[in-house]
Parts: C-alpha cells; sequence; structure tokens
C-alpha cells in the first residue's frame, strides 16, 4: 500500500458537521427540542384574545351654567359660604365675580369669571357688569355632574335679589334631597316638586375642585384685550 492511498482512506472517514447540527445534537442530549419556526401563514395566530388595557387619560369637562339641566332632579353637594369676605371659610364653594356678554349669533349670554385685583375687575365694576356669585357642584339623577353659577343678592333690584336668594335656598335643599325646580312667577322665586320614588344619595364621582377647574377652563377674564370685554366697552 503507498503513502497516497493511506491518505486517501483518512480523508473519505472525515466528514464535515456544521453548527446547526451540533447545537441539535447538544439538544437531544439534553432532552431539550428546539422550538418550531413560526408559520407566516397561520393567520389565526394572529387574532387577540382581548381588548389592550386602555391607558389613555380621560380630560374631564364639565358644564356650568347659571341654571341646572332642565327637567332633571338633582342634588347638590352640602356647602357652606364663608362670613366676613374671608375666602377660607367657604367650603364646597367658590366665590367669582361673575361677567356676562352676549355674543351675535348665541341664543343665551355666556358668562366668564373675572380675576379679583385686576385692572379689568375694576373697570367691569365701574361699569356695573359684574355680579357676585358662588360655584356650587350638583349633579342629576343618572350621574352627570355640573356646575352652577349662584348669583347672590347686591341690594340693587328688590325683584332680582328675591330670585337670587329663591336660587340659593334651592340649593341649599338640594343637599338633603332630590328636587326639580319650577318657577312661580307671581311669587317672585321658585317653588321645587320632588320624584315620587324616594332615590338613594347620590355618588359624589367628581371632587370639588377637579369640576370647578374644569369648569372654568378657558372662561377667566384677566386682562381688558379679552374678547368679551373689548365688545361688551367698545374698546
Amino acid at each position: 500500500m503507498t503513502t497516497n492511498d493511506i491518505h486517501d482512506d483518512s480523508a473519505s472517514d472525515i466528514q464535515e458537521v456544521s453548527p446547526a447540527s451540533q447545537q441539535a445534537d447538544t439538544d437531544n442530549a439534553h432532552g431539550e427540542t428546539a422550538p418550531p419556526s413560526p408559520n407566516p401563514n397561520d393567520l389565526d395566530s394572529l387574532w387577540a384574545p382581548m381588548p389592550l388595557v386602555q391607558t389613555r387619560t380621560q380630560v374631564l369637562t364639565m358644564r356650568a351654567g347659571p341654571r341646572p339641566p332642565k327637567d332633571k332632579f338633582f342634588r347638590v353637594l352640602p356647602f357652606e359660604m364663608g362670613g366676613d369676605g374671608d375666602a377660607t371659610g367657604y367650603s364646597n364653594c367658590r366665590p367669582v365675580y361673575l361677567f356676562e356678554y352676549q355674543f351675535d349669533g348665541d341664543l343665551t349670554p355666556k358668562t366668564f369669571y373675572v380675576r379679583p385685583g385686576t385692572e379689568v375687575a375694576t373697570v367691569l365694576a365701574e361699569k356695573d357688569r359684574l355680579r357676585d356669585a358662588i360655584l356650587v357642584l350638583g349633579v342629576v339623577r343618572h350621574g352627570s355632574h355640573f356646575v352652577w353659577e349662584l348669583k347672590l343678592p347686591n341690594g340693587r333690584n328688590e325683584s332680582g335679589d328675591k330670585w337670587a336668594q329663591s336660587r340659593i335656598e334651592i340649593a341649599k335643599t338640594a343637599e338633603s334631597k332630590w328636587l326639580k325646580p319650577i318657577s312661580n312667577m307671581s311669587a317672585g322665586g321658585y317653588d321645587y316638586v320632588e320624584p315620587m320614588t324616594q332615590y338613594g344619595d347620590p355618588e359624589w364621582l367628581i371632587k370639588f375642585d377637579d369640576a370647578i377647574q374644569a369648569a372654568c377652563k378657558d372662561r377667566i377674564i384677566e386682562t381688558l384685550e379679552h374678547e368679551a370685554v373689548v365688545e361688551a366697552l367698545g374698546l
């Protein structure tokens, strides 16, 4: 046998082993099976079993106005009005300077809250365009919250003061019972009716401060350049 024959026989016994084969041998040695590759044509594996958890933040919106929602039974969060102009004495209500202006095309006036101590507050007060009011929080029978603007009697108009005082009394009564106000024109104030069914106490799902903040958003006047002030005073 020649040297070349010995070399050829040895070469024929050597086989190349790929890395994949080495890994498969290793897995088999440990009793493990490599996971199958995903099938790109298996559409059933794409269907999600349930909706994703919603993480979007909900923006709080709050209706504010001079009267409660029409023809609804409602309650009012118990409140206390401070005395002697001391704001710290107010509980679940906020005193504000109220300014009203009706833009062209609007069916009713819009209400704004004027920041005290500003030039615009002084000018509007001199023009007798400001009213003292308090903001209270209410809720209708089916859970919709609202902010009620309650004008305060100012001693300038006897009839207007009677209506203003009557609204405050209605709001205080609504602290403890569901009711729906009814105008009594001959008496110059409000009566109310109660539901035929005894409803349970409301769930206050919104904090008072959060409701006020949402209601006042984009309605605060701080300067004479505000559009409503410019139109109202002809500036």
